[in-house]
C-alpha cells in the first residue's frame, strides 16, 4: 500500500504509531539491558552461593579433621588397646552423628578397634584413603564408597596414628554419613528450583538438593565432568539432569584446601528471571494499553480536530457542485492550518462568485451591444435598400435593383447567422441553406460533412452561393422547374473541395464576357480565403469548383471576436 492511497484515519494511526515507536524502542532497549544485567547478577549470585556452600562443607571437613586428630592422640587408640578403644569410639560415634562409622587400623591395614566387635578380622589396606595416608602421612578426604565397616554410603576421612616418637603406626578413619550430609543440606532455605550439588574428586555425587535419592552415588554427566577438575571457580548455564535450566556457580575439587570436594550451586534461570518476565509482561501490557489509548485518542481528537474540518470543507465543495454558491466553511485564518485551508477555500469561492458576477455582467453588456449592432446593421441594410430603390427607379429594367437587393439579402443572412454566435463561426451547410431561401428548396441537393467556418469564409460563401443561384435562375438550371442543382463538398486533412453542379436545365454556353458577379466570386474567395475557383460551362449545366486551405476556413478557437463596427457602436 502506497502512502498516497491511505485514508485520513489511516494516516493519523500511522503518525500515532511513528510517535509511539521511540517509546517502544526505549522499552525494548530497557528490557534487553535489564535482562542482561539480571543475568550477570544471577551469575554472580550463583558464584557467591557456591562459595558459601564450599565454605560450609569445608567447615564440616575441618571440624571432622579436628575430631579425628584429637582421637588419634588418645592413648587407648595410639596403643590399640581394644578393651578401652572400642567403648571410647562407641561413645564418640554416639556424640558425632556426622560419622556413619569410625575405626582404627594398624600399619598393616588390619582394623584393630571399632565401636562394634566384628566376628572376623577386617582389612582396609586396599582402600584408596589408606594408601594415600600411608603415602602422604597427613589428613585425607577419600572418595565415595560403601563403607566396609558400616555398610553405608559414606565419604572416608582419615588421619595417621603416630606413636610418641612420631613414627607411623596406623590409620584412624571415619566415614562421613551421606544421609546426615544430605539432611543437613535439606535444612537450608533454597529458592524455588535452586540446586546444590557436592561430589568427590572423581565426580561422584555425595550430596544433592533436591532429589538426593535420585542422584547420590551417580556420576556427574560427562558434558559437565570437566568442571570437577577445572583450574578455577566459575559460572555456566546448563540444563540440569532434573530438566531445569540453571546458572551454576561451581568450585572445582582442586580448589578446596583438602582437594577433595566439588561444590556447585545452581540457580533456576526461569525463577531468577521471573521478576524480569513479570516486569516485561507488565511493560508490554502497559505499553499495549498506552498504544490503545493513544490510538483511541488519535481517533477521537483526529475526528474532532481533523476529520470534522475536512468534512466541513468537503461538504462546502459538494454544496457548490450542487449549485449552492452561498455555502461557506466559515473557518478563520487564526485557528490552525486546517482552518487556514478552509478560510482560503472561502476566499477562493468569494473570488469565483465575484468573477462570475463580473463575467455575467460583461456577457449581458456584450449581448446588449450585439443586439444593438444587429439592429443597426438591419437598419443600415434596409436604408441602403430603400436608397437603391429610389436610385434605380425609372431605370429601363429592374434587374439591377433585383441583383443588388439579392446581394444585400445574402449579406444580411450571413451577418444574422454570425451574430447568433457572436461573430465566431457558422455552419457551412446552414450558410448555404440560408442563402438559398429565396429559391425553390426542392431544386437543390445539398451534401457534405459538418464544418464550422469563420466569419470571412461565411460571408464569402454566402455571396458566392447567391451569385451562382441568381445566375442559375436567370440562365441555368433554375430557369425552369425541371432543373436541379447539386451542391457537394468534401473535407480532407488540410483542404476543402466544394462543388456546384447544374443539370436538367437549358443548354449552357460560355458567356462572351465575364460579369461582375463572377469576378466578385473569384476575387472575394481568392483574396479572403486563398481559394482556387474554377468555373466551367458544359452544355449540361454550369459547374463551379472551389478548393481552399482548411486553415483559412475553419473557425479559430480564440473566443468571441468583435468587428470594428462593434467598437464604433
Amino acid at each position: 500500500m502506497r502512502l498516497g492511497t491511505l485514508s485520513l484515519r489511516q494516516r493519523l494511526y500511522l503518525l500515532t504509531a511513528v510517535a509511539l515507536a521511540p517509546a517502544l524502542l526505549i522499552l525494548l532497549y530497557n528490557e534487553v539491558v535489564t535482562r542482561r544485567e539480571r543475568e550477570v547478577e544471577v551469575h554472580r549470585t550463583a558464584m557467591r552461593i557456591g562459595e558459601l556452600a564450599s565454605l560450609e562443607i569445608q567447615r564440616i571437613i575441618d571440624g571432622s579433621e579436628g575430631v579425628l586428630r584429637t582421637l588419634a592422640n588418645a592413648p587407648s587408640i595410639r596403643d590399640f588397646d581394644a578393651g578401652l578403644c572400642a567403648p571410647f569410639l562407641a561413645d564418640v560415634k554416639a556424640q558425632s552423628p556426622q560419622f556413619a562409622s569410625i575405626a582404627v587400623a594398624d600399619a598393616e591395614g588390619v582394623v584393630q578397634c571399632r565401636p562394634d566387635a566384628p566376628a572376623t578380622p577386617l582389612r582396609v589396606d586396599e582402600s584408596s584413603y589408606f594408601r594415600e595416608v600411608m603415602a602422604h602421612g597427613d589428613f585425607v578426604v577419600g572418595t565415595y564408597e560403601t563403607s566396609r565397616i558400616s555398610g553405608e554410603p559414606s565419604l572416608p576421612l582419615a588421619v595417621p596414628i603416630r606413636d610418641r616418637d612420631g613414627a607411623f603406626q596406623g590409620v584412624l578413619v571415619a566415614g562421613l554419613s551421606l544421609d546426615w550430609l544430605n539432611n543437613s543440606l535439606a535444612e537450608r532455605q533454597y529458592p524455588e528450583n535452586d540446586a546444590l550439588t557436592l561430589a568427590d574428586r572423581n565426580g561422584v555425587i555425595i550430596a544433592r538438593h533436591p532429589f538426593p535419592e535420585r542422584f547420590v552415588g551417580t556420576r556427574i554427566p560427562e558434558p559437565y565432568l570437566h568442571l570437577v577438575t577445572a583450574e578455577g571457580p566459575g559460572t555456566i548455564e546448563v540444563m540440569s539432569q532434573d530438566g531445569t535450566r540453571r546458572i551454576l556457580g561451581y568450585r572445582p575439587a582442586a580448589t578446596a584446601p583438602d582437594g577433595g570436594i566439588y561444590v556447585s550451586a545452581g540457580i533456576s534461570y526461569d525463577a531468577a528471571m521471573l521478576p524480569i518476565y513479570q516486569a516485561t509482561q507488565r511493560g508490554v501490557v502497559i505499553a499495549g494499553l498506552g498504544a490503545l489509548i493513544a490510538f483511541a485518542l488519535a481517533a477521537l481528537t483526529g475526528n474532532r480536530l481533523v476529520r470534522q474540518p475536512v468534512n466541513r470543507m468537503l461538504a462546502t465543495i459538494d454544496a457548490w457542485r450542487a449549485g449552492d454558491t452561498t455555502s461557506r466553511t466559515g473557518m478563520s485564518h487564526d485557528s490552525g492550518e486546517l482552518s487556514e485551508v478552509g478560510a482560503a477555500i472561502d476566499g477562493f469561492m468569494d473570488e469565483v462568485v465575484e468573477g462570475r458576477s463580473a463575467r455575467q455582467k460583461a456577457e449581458e453588456h456584450r449581448d446588449m451591444l450585439a443586439r444593438e449592432l444587429e439592429h443597426r446593421i438591419k437598419n443600415i441594410l434596409a436604408t441602403v435598400q430603400a436608397v437603391a430603390s429610389q436610385t434605380f427607379r425609372g431605370e429601363a429594367s429592374g434587374d439591377a435593383l433585383s441583383v443588388f437587393s439579392g446581394r444585400l439579402s445574402a449579406m444580411a443572412s450571413a451577418h444574422q447567422q454570425l451574430m447568433a454566435t457572436n461573430w465566431t463561426s457558422a455552419d457551412l451547410q446552414e450558410t448555404v441553406v440560408n442563402t438559398l431561401q429565396p429559391f425553390r428548396r426542392e431544386q437543390f441537393e445539398i451534401e457534405g460533412p459538418p464544418l464550422r467556418i469563420g466569419e470571412k469564409a461565411a460571408l464569402a460563401f454566402s455571396m458566392a452561393v447567391h451569385e451562382l443561384a441568381t445566375n442559375a435562375a436567370k440562365y441555368g438550371a433554375l430557369q425552369n422547374t425541371d432543373g436541379c442543382v447539386r451542391i457537394k463538398w468534401t473535407v480532407s486533412d488540410d483542404s476543402l473541395a466544394w462543388q456546384w453542379t447544374e443539370h436538367e436545365g437549358p443548354p449552357v454556353k460560355r458567356p462572351s464576357k465575364t460579369g461582375f458577379g463572377t469576378r466578385m466570386i473569384e476575387r472575394m474567395l481568392s483574396s479572403e480565403l486563398e481559394a482556387r475557383v474554377e468555373l466551367n460551362y458544359p452544355r449540361s449545366g454550369v459547374e463551379c469548383r472551389i478548393e481552399a486551405p482548411l486553415a483559412n476556413l475553419v473557425a479559430k478557437e480564440e473566443g468571441p471576436r468583435r468587428r470594428p463596427a462593434v467598437e464604433a457602436a
